[in-house]
C-alpha cells in the first residue's frame, strides 16, 4: 500500500507541474523546468520506481503467506481503501503503469535533451 500511496502521490505531483499554467509560472519566475527536481520527467520517474516497488512487494508477499494481510491491527484492503489506492496488485496493468509513466518521463527529458537521464529510464525500463 505503501508504494501504491507514493506512486499516486508523484504522478499527482507530475502531472500538476506539466501544467500550462504552472510551467509558465515557473518561467516567469526564472526557472526553465531544467532543474532535476521541478521537471516533471523526475516525478513521473519516480512513480514508475514506486510502482514497481509495489509489484515486488505484493509477489513476495503472496508467495510468503496466503492469510489476509494485516495493518494495525486492521485489514489491508480496509486501509488501502482509506488512503485511495488498491488492495489487489494486478501484474499486467502494473506493467502497463510503468511502461506509461516511463514513457512520460522519457519525453520530458528529451526535451529538456537530459541524455543521461534517458539512457538510465532506458535501464530502468528493462
Amino acid at each position: 500500500m505503501h508504494y501504491g500511496w507514493l506512486a499516486k502521490q508523484h504522478r499527482a505531483f507530475g502531472r500538476l507541474l506539466e501544467a500550462p499554467a504552472v510551467a509558465s509560472a515557473a518561467r516567469k519566475h526564472g526557472r526553465d523546468g531544467k532543474a532535476h527536481y521541478g521537471a516533471p520527467g523526475f516525478y513521473f520517474q519516480a512513480a514508475a520506481t514506486c510502482t514497481l516497488g509495489r509489484r515486488q512487494a505484493a509477489e513476495e508477499l503472496v508467495s510468503a503467506t496466503a492469510a489476509a494481510a494485516v495493518v494495525e491491527g486492521r485489514a489491508s484492503a480496509e486501509v488501502a481503501t482509506e488512503l485511495g489506492v488498491g488492495a489487489a496488485v494486478n501484474p499486467a496493468a502494473e506493467t502497463g503503469s510503468v511502461i506509461e509513466l516511463l514513457t512520460k518521463a522519457y519525453e520530458h527529458y528529451k526535451q529538456l535533451r537530459h541524455s543521461r537521464m534517458i539512457f538510465f529510464l532506458a535501464a530502468q525500463a528493462r
